[in-house]
C-alpha cells in the first residue's frame, strides 16, 4: 500500500542518515588522529634535531627513527647519516643507503646526491654503478643541488664508462649551471673547458673571468689555469676579463657570459 512504501521510505532515509552520520563520525575522528600523528612526526624531528645538536645521539637515532616511520624524509636522511657514521646506532652501510633511498625516492634532494656519491665512487662496500649515480644526480640537479650539478659536469667531462660516454658539451652544461649558482669548482671547471676549447669554443677571456672568479675563493686549479690563460693574452684581455669578473660577481654570476 502506499502507507507502507511511505513508511519503508521513512525507515530507509533514517538508516542512510544514521549510516552518513556515523561515516561522518568515522571521517572526523581520522582526521584528528591524522591531525595528532603530524604534530607528534613533527616534534619528534625537532626533539631530535636537538638531542642530535646536543650529542646525545642514542636518543636522536631513537626520535628520528620515529619521524622516518611515519615519512619525515628530513628525519629519514639523518637516519642514513647516523648510520653512515655510527651516531647512536651501529654503523651499518646497508641500512644507511636504504633510508637515504627512502628518503630520496620522495624527493629529499640532499638524499639523492648523497646516493648519487655512494653510487659514483663505490663507497661503503657498494659497487660502483655510474648509471646510478647520473640517475640520483640528476634528480638532485633537477632540485638545483649546487654539487650535484658539478658532479654531473665532472662525470660526463672524464666518461667514466659503464654506458656514460664523454661529452664535453654535456658537462660544460653542467658546469655553466652549477657556476651561475656560486660553484667555485664549476666555474674553475667551466674556465679550464674554454681555455682548452673542450664542448665550447676556446675564448682565453671568458676562460680568465670565470677563473678569476674561482680563484678568489682559493681554488688551487683556478690559479695554475689563469697562468695558463695568461701566456696567451694581452694584458688589454687581461684587463677585459677582470671587469668581466666584477660585472659577473655584481650580478651574482648571472648573463656572465
Amino acid at each position: 500500500s502506499d502507507h507502507q512504501l511511505s513508511r519503508y521510505r521513512e525507515i530507509t532515509m533514517k538508516v542512510a542518515g544514521s549510516i552518513f552520520g556515523f561515516f561522518k563520525y568515522l571521517f572526523a575522528c581520522y582526521l584528528f588522529l591524522y591531525g595528532l600523528t603530524g604534530i607528534s612526526n613533527a616534534d619528534s624531528l625537532s626533539e631530535a634535531q636537538r638531542a642530535h645538536r646536543a650529542g646525545n645521539y642514542s636518543e636522536a637515532a631513537k626520535l628520528y627513527r620515529l619521524s622516518a616511520v611515519n615519512g619525515n624524509t628530513d628525519a629519514r636522511y639523518a637516519l642514513g647519516s647516523m648510520y653512515t657514521y655510527g651516531e647512536g646506532v651501529t654503523a651499518d652501510y646497508q641500512k644507511a643507503e636504504k633510508w637515504y633511498r627512502l628518503a630520496a625516492e620522495k624527493g629529499h634532494r640532499d638524499a639523492q646526491y648523497t646516493l648519487g656519491l655512494i653510487y659514483g665512487s663505490g663507497q661503503y662496500g657498494f659497487a660502483r654503478d655510474l648509471q646510478k649515480a647520473v640517475k640520483w644526480y640528476r634528480l638532485a640537479a633537477a632540485q638545483e643541488h649546487i654539487n650535484a650539478l658539478l658532479n654531473l659536469g665532472m662525470i660526463y667531462e672524464r666518461g667514466y664508462g659503464q654506458g656514460i660516454r664523454r661529452d664535453y658539451r654535456e658537462a660544460v652544461k653542467w658546469y655553466r649551471l652549477a657556476a651561475k649558482r656560486g660553484s667555485s669548482g664549476a666555474q674553475a671547471h667551466l674556465g679550464l673547458m674554454y681555455i682548452r676549447g673542450f664542448g665550447v669554443s676556446r675564448d682565453l677571456i671568458r676562460a680568465y673571468m670565470w677563473l678569476e672568479l674561482a680563484s678568489g675563493k682559493g681554488i688551487g686549479m683556478a690559479q695554475q689555469g689563469l697562468a695558463e690563460a695568461a701566456e696567451g693574452m694581452s694584458p688589454s684581455h687581461i684587463t677585459k676579463a677582470k671587469r668581466m669578473a666584477v660585472n659577473c660577481r655584481a650580478r651574482n654570476y648571472k648573463n656572465c657570459d
